[in-house]
């Protein structure tokens, strides 16, 4: 009886440990419904937008421009969003309908990336690139457009409007938190402020 009870005991002891180690394997699995496929940092990490920022601006007596959606553009879709996979060794460019976005070149991101584009505020000229934080291998062009702005000129910087004069490009600076200006300059074909940046942040017209 005593060699019974041995092995009863035995066997329940290995059940136990068998358990413990299975279900430890199946925390550290990298099928785990806690783990994504997407490089570590890549989630957007922007702030919430505040009436104080829209009102006041990036930078005190600097509002935030307002956007005005063209009627003939209520039905579109993508007017706010856009998103794509670009690949790393492949030229790739993402656009909204509103006409902001970014032209990337090859080789300029480390790896394939879902590049998205929003415009996180219905109103406002505030856009969103993702993935961020993300470090590019070199700059990519970014595209901020002024349609629905009421700002729309066809000739070339001396052309430019008082209003276009004004108005400055803010990047959100993650690592003071704080929006510090980004220089520019205006294409007339695009209608859009044009600039270079080697990662994706949130971008604010005013």
């Amino acid at each position: 009886m005593r060699s019974g009870k041995n092995y009863w005991s035995i066997l329940t002891l290995s059940l136990m440990v068998l358990f413990v180690i299975t279900t430890g394997c199946s925390n550290l699995s990298p099928l785990s419904s806690n783990q994504t496929d997407s490089p570590a940092g890549t989630t957007s990490s922007y702030p919430p937008i505040t009436e104080e920022l829209l009102l006041n601006g990036p930078v005190p007596g600097h509002p935030v421009l307002t956007i005005e959606r063209p009627s003939g553009m209520m039905g579109v879709e993508n007017w706010d969003y856009a998103e794509s996979w670009i690949s790393r060794d492949t030229y790739g460019e993402v656009f909204t309908g509103q006409g902001s976005g970014c032209m990337v070149e090859p080789g300029a991101l480390p790896q394939d990336t879902l590049v998205t584009v929003t415009l996180p505020m219905e109103g406002y000229a505030i856009v969103d690139f993702g993935p961020h934080p993300v470090q590019h291998n070199r700059a990519i062009w970014i595209a901020l457009s002024l349609n629905g702005t009421g700002i729309e000129i066809s000739g070339g910087p001396a052309e430019l409007p008082d209003k276009v004069r004004q108005i400055n490009v803010y990047f959100l600076n993650r690592d003071t938190g704080r929006y510090e200006v980004h220089p520019s300059t205006y294409d007339p074909v695009r209608n859009a402020l044009m600039f270079r940046t080697d990662h994706f942040s949130r971008y604010i017209i005013a």
